[in-house]
């Protein structure tokens, strides 16, 4: 064990930080914008934050902390979501390799890895280094594999999706999830063996993106142009764009003027949604936030067709950021609560959907009440400042768990 871990183990917090993130980075889009917010944050306390990455990301990482690549894979060229043999077979497996270089260089004294394939990673580094680990879950995997695959092979994919869940859960030293929605799907799987204390669920730190304050209010229902329906992120088909196109169809029926505008900035991967001939759909491929948030500002109503339980959707944190009253699925609105910063709609619920778009298009005054009530409450449960000593607490407790040996 090395110097800076003593110290670190004496003092209780550690001063150098190794995190895994298996995806692209930085990108301020879901799972890389949470660990873009979390490493922003925490580096600001003063720790030193070195993050282990997949060769793709946007130009230029913001300062604060240290970026490691693993090699660019030439083939490897989106940003798409889900499992890929490429992820499986080469992406993951040079991911740890660098993460061992990077750790024997660096010694951290904590490794922090996000998603599955992170935890797996920060498990294994830090059981070589001799140091506690944090698994971040962002989401289930029990839930989400079935998406990706065909009928036959989904019956499978929910149980294996479990089994990765609770396997990383049972080899870090401690866990962070989402949302309590997730943490408690952990408890109730990992009842037999896993405590209360061992999981704790933080939000993502929205620091990062303050030039967001600035961004312009949405319209909010002029009158003076065809009201429109705005969902911006992944179009793979766990996220529910199906859902949403289905509920889009009811809604021109009642409000024939109305407009949906779909935004991306990666490779539709395969989802069928958003045909070019959709009456009434427009596909804008979004390449950085200033031209997404811009498509937010002329929207009058934002949506979250997810439903798909376990992870909190960086898209509604964006639409709160901004202003937008939000129409979610119930399995994406956690964040949300219904009357008040959002309006909740029952899971795999087209016509439901549709309803509240309709309802919500039709009453500017309750957009903007929920609007304004949804920025107000972001701002203050997502606090970078807050959430940065909620993680550093997980960090002190995993190293007392780890000094009394009660993981592993």
């Amino acid at each position: 064990m090395s110097d800076s871990t003593d110290i670190a183990s004496k003092t209780g917090t550690p001063r150098r930080v190794l995190m895994v993130a298996a995806c692209p980075f930085p990108c301020a889009r879901g799972t890389p914008a949470r660990i873009l917010s979390q490493a922003s944050a925490l580096a600001r306390t003063g720790l030193d934050v070195h993050i282990v990455t997949y060769p793709l990301g946007d130009a230029g990482p913001p300062s604060g902390f240290t970026v490691h690549r693993i090699p660019r894979v030439p083939s490897r060229r989106s940003f798409q979501a889900g499992p890929s043999l490429q992820k499986l077979l080469v992406l993951d497996p040079l991911l740890a390799l660098m993460t061992l270089r990077v750790a024997r260089r660096v010694r951290p004294e904590l490794v922090h890895g996000h998603h599955v394939e992170g935890g797996t990673v920060a498990a294994l580094a830090a059981r070589v280094l001799g140091v506690p680990s944090v698994f971040d879950a962002h989401t289930s995997l029990e839930q989400e594999l079935p998406i990706y695959v065909g009928r036959p092979l989904a019956f499978a994919l929910g149980p294996l999706g479990r089994r990765l869940d609770l396997g990383v859960v049972r080899r870090c030293t401690s866990t962070i999830t989402t949302t309590e929605r997730l943490r408690a799907y952990l408890l109730r799987e990992g009842r037999d063996w896993l405590s209360g204390d061992r999981v704790t669920t933080i939000g993502t730190p929205l620091d990062v993106l303050a030039f967001l304050d600035g961004a312009a209010t949405p319209r909010r229902g002029s009158g003076k142009t065809p009201p429109r329906i705005v969902y911006a992120g992944s179009l793979a088909p766990f996220q529910g764009v199906d859902l949403l196109l289905r509920a889009f169809a009811e809604v021109r029926d009642v409000v024939p003027e109305a407009e949906l505008v779909l935004v991306s900035n990666g490779a539709r991967g395969g989802n069928r949604a958003a045909p070019p001939n959709a009456p009434g759909v427009q596909l804008v491929q979004a390449p950085d936030l200033s031209v997404e948030f811009a498509v937010l500002a002329s929207a009058d109503v934002a949506v979250s067709p997810r439903s798909i339980a376990g992870g909190l959707p960086q898209k509604v944190l964006n639409y709160m950021r901004v202003a937008l009253p939000t129409v979610a699925c119930a399995s994406s609105g956690d964040v949300l609560e219904h009357g008040r910063t959002g309006w909740i709609t029952q899971d795999g619920d087209a016509r439901a959907m549709a309803q509240a778009l309709v309802y919500l298009l039709r009453r500017p005054a309750l957009r903007r009440e929920l609007g304004d009530n949804a920025r107000r409450d972001v701002k203050l449960r997502f606090d970078g400042e807050r959430i940065a000593e909620a993680i550093l607490r997980v960090y002190r407790d995993a190293f007392e768990r780890h000094a009394g040996g009660s993981v592993r």
